[in-house]
């Protein structure tokens, strides 16, 4: 086009530039300025639910529906992408971690998303990511990953709160207040817990989609319902290995310490396929008030301090170990049961197991509720329920039974009064003194009755019973006051060396 076309074209009424006062009805002005308010709010619409980066390996962005998204950093060597904050809440509707290298990604919270230029092409195994801003975290939605599925790790040493918050696309979750530690690989080692709190409020934390989920904080307090197929809660002053989550207790530094390590109020029941609590701080005890379930394995309770329980049932095994204990709900383990004590175990309301049940403790088991070897879930007795019993004293004002073999090695004093002791095929006790005053029964409906203490007191309507072979070694016997010795073996062998009334002793 030469310069006399363009001449030409310029003085056509159409090519006239005539000044457009609006747009859309709408003045320049306040077009331009609703255009400038949308570009600088874009990202801060994202830091405004609560997220904000530190540093700049991670972005944010939003879903077409406004659901903030977290493009996070490439991933090291060992499949860890490392992504800080200043802060990290999740407010109801949710987050998504993007973990996809695709173009485009679909997800449950934003629908269609872009892909995350920051992968490079390799996704990570594992989204840590860490607060090092001074605020605690609030999770009230859902957290999901985009893309290729991946541990999810939400470390802030300030504290964590899961109000109705859950996870997508994870198979492990955990949360914690440490601050995470690299080996020179880059590979995640340990979390260094030096103190904060994680609690489950509201409507609680539903992670029945995820294969594991972890508490590893110095106090936890579950004040909702949780649910979960495999449940950590780490609590204590220590160092936890990231992968196994063993604990190593810290020195004690004399920092002040939590009232207990887990608080689980009377609505904050803890529902998985297995729970394993512990607690390793000295002295720091352990309140359960609400329900502890596992349905699909076992339960392991350890506490450095004392431990408080209510209602608790596995279909696997119970554990439990503490400085000492009281039970003031049901307990029932579908296989074995073991409670262990350094002190007092008290025991206020059934303990029941399908097969062996051991109670052992340094100091007092305390009795006055049924404590019971050989139930099987439906309520019927099997033949296979053993019952062992160790400890300083024995005051046992209720009843404990065996399905198959009952015994009880007691250091002092074995109280049995008005209460019973049967083992249905053996009973075997060793103490230094028996007490099965006030019709204190110890039997063996279907076997043999082995007693060996320096004293017997079975008087004032005592009785020990035996089917079988009944076998008394002690020091002195009191039978008197209608005490009775019964036994159904010719094989009957009282051996003491003092009476202080007639022994009253029958053969059936």
């Amino acid at each position: 086009m030469d310069v006399h076309q363009l001449a030409l074209l310029a003085r056509q009424p159409s090519a006239v530039l005539v000044e457009r006062r609006s747009f859309w009805g709408m003045p320049k002005r306040g077009l331009a300025l609703i255009l400038a308010n949308a570009m600088f709010w874009q990202p801060m619409l994202v830091q405004a639910e609560g997220i904000v980066v530190s540093g700049t390996n991670t972005s944010l962005n939003q879903a077409g529906n406004g659901v903030p998204i977290v493009n996070i950093a490439a991933p090291n060597a060992s499949g860890l992408s490392h992504n800080q904050y200043q802060q990290f809440n999740v407010d109801s509707q949710g987050v998504i971690l993007n973990n996809s290298t695709n173009q485009t990604q679909s997800t449950q919270l934003g629908g269609i998303i872009v892909g995350n230029s920051n992968l490079r092409g390799t996704a990570a195994s594992t989204i840590l990511n860490e607060v090092v801003g001074a605020n605690a975290s609030q999770l009230r939605g859902y957290t999901e990953v985009a893309g290729q599925a991946a541990r999810v790790i939400v470390a802030n040493p300030y504290g964590i709160s899961c109000n109705g918050c859950g996870f997508i696309n994870t198979p492990q979750v955990t949360l914690t207040t440490g601050k995470p530690v690299l080996d020179a690989n880059g590979q995640l080692q340990r979390f260094n817990v030096q103190g904060g709190s994680i609690s489950i409020d509201g409507v609680g934390l539903n992670a029945d989609n995820v294969d594991q989920f972890d508490i590893i904080t110095r106090s936890a307090k579950i004040n909702a319902e949780l649910h979960a197929k495999r449940l950590n809660i780490i609590a204590g002053r220590n160092d936890v290995d990231a992968q196994t989550l063993n604990p190593t207790a810290l020195p004690d530094d004399g920092s002040a310490k939590p009232e207990l390590a887990v608080d689980s109020s009377a609505l904050g029941g803890m529902y998985a396929g297995s729970i394993r609590l512990v607690g390793t701080e000295a002295g720091v005890g352990v309140r359960l008030a609400g329900d502890l379930a596992a349905s699909g394995g076992d339960i392991q309770l350890d506490a450095n301090g004392h431990l408080s329980m209510m209602q608790t049932a596995a279909s696997g095994a119970v554990a439990v170990k503490a400085s000492s204990a009281e039970v003031n709900g049901p307990v029932y383990a579908g296989s074995s049961l073991g409670m262990t004590t350094a002190g007092d175990l008290i025991t206020r309301q059934n303990v029941a197991a399908r097969d062996a049940l051991t109670l052992s403790a340094g100091g007092q088991i305390n009795n006055t509720a049924v404590i019971e070897a050989g139930v099987n879930a439906d309520n019927s007795r099997n033949t296979s329920g053993d019952v062992t019993l160790s400890a300083n004293g024995l005051n046992n004002s209720g009843s404990i039974t065996a399905s198959r073999a009952l015994q009880a090695s007691i250091s002092q004093t074995l109280n049995n009064q008005g209460a019973t002791l049967n083992g249905q095929s053996s009973t075997r006790i060793v103490a230094t003194a028996i007490d099965n005053r006030q019709s204190g029964r110890i039997l063996s409906q279907g076997g043999t009755v082995d007693i060996n203490a320096s004293q017997v007191l079975n008087s004032q309507s005592g009785l020990i019973s035996s089917n079988g072979t009944m076998t008394i070694t002690a020091g002195s016997l009191d039978n008197s006051q209608q005490g009775k010795l019964f036994s159904g073996s010719a094989l009957f062998r009282p051996y003491f060396r003092a009476v202080a009334q007639p022994v009253g002793a029958y053969q059936r």
